[in-house]
């Protein structure tokens, strides 16, 4: 049995159906498959429905890990398991292996990318406005890691495009787009004098991303500075701030991915943008009688 490298983030499935290794019958594909994860600490077994899509097998497997979801990623051979039930991507004997991710890496962004994709647009090259990821900042800026490996796969990432304005639009842009958010220099002015000298209309601070026509978030980019990677929700025109995220900036992506996850296929008029959003409670299991 291959076990990935990194031991403590990496895990191997085996999945059989339960019973006999017969020809199929309809009852057969019915049941439950038991599937076999392994550590170097543990090995157990987990009953998986034929009819479980992935982000089920990862709820299932997240209770178990003690870890989000969305932080595992499901590999058979070398593409990810993203569509289709279990039935239908599942062969007898498959080998699935789960990646662990404690931060966000290869697999981890290329599943939100084909979440975005699916309910999205990806724009890959620079516009007007926007920066990629080699972009050349003032000296003590840059961008944050994890973020700026998010901008190789593309400079701007919006989701629920059949919305009129997406409720999450993610783009560094330039500080002339910037400056127009807080209306001009005078206006720039006034709001560090509201807001204070670490306000995000200062020179540290990158335009982020929009939720609406009002809501804008900026990112920390000063690599010297206690808040790089903070991010910060301005209401443009009331005149408020507040901080989104602490650093590091992957506490910023873990909300993105779970608001793109809870409302990737809700109605439109239940759709607010990220800037309102609340993660949804977990729902208490049902006693079994």
């Amino acid at each position: 049995m291959f076990l990935a490298p990194d031991l403590t983030n990496h895990l191997l499935l085996v999945t059989r159906p339960i019973g006999s290794h017969s020809a199929e019958t309809p009852s057969a594909r019915a049941a439950a498959m038991k599937v076999f994860f392994s550590s170097l600490a543990r090995r157990e077994a987990l009953e998986l429905s034929p009819e479980a899509t992935a982000t089920e097998a990862k709820q299932q497997l997240a209770e178990v890990l003690q870890c989000e979801a969305t932080a595992l990623s499901l590999v058979l051979g070398t593409s990810t398991w993203d569509d289709g039930k279990a039935k239908d991507v599942l062969s007898e004997g498959a080998e699935i292996t789960v990646i662990k991710s404690e931060g966000w890496v290869v697999p981890r962004i290329e599943a939100l990318k084909a979440k975005f994709e699916k309910f999205g647009k990806l724009l890959t090259e620079p516009g007007k406005h926007e920066l990629s990821h080699d972009a050349e900042l003032p000296e003590g800026l840059e961008f944050p890691a994890s973020l700026a490996l998010l901008l190789k796969y593309a400079v701007k990432w919006s989701y629920r495009t059949d919305m009129g304005i997406p409720p999450l639009e993610l783009f560094v842009a330039n500080q002339d787009f910037k400056l127009d958010i807080f209306g001009d220099e005078e206006c720039k002015a006034d709001w560090m004098e509201e807001h204070g000298e670490e306000s995000c209309a200062g020179d540290d601070w990158m335009l982020l991303a929009s939720s609406s026509e009002y809501d804008y978030f900026f990112v920390n980019v000063k690599k010297s500075s206690p808040h790089f990677g903070m991010v910060k929700h301005i209401v443009n025109n009331c005149d408020e701030e507040e901080v989104f995220s602490e650093p590091p900036f992957d506490n910023f992506l873990d909300s993105m991915e779970k608001f793109a996850e809870d409302v990737a296929e809700k109605d439109e008029d239940d759709v607010e943008g990220l800037h309102g959003w609340k993660p949804q409670e977990p729902q208490p299991k049902k006693q079994k009688t």
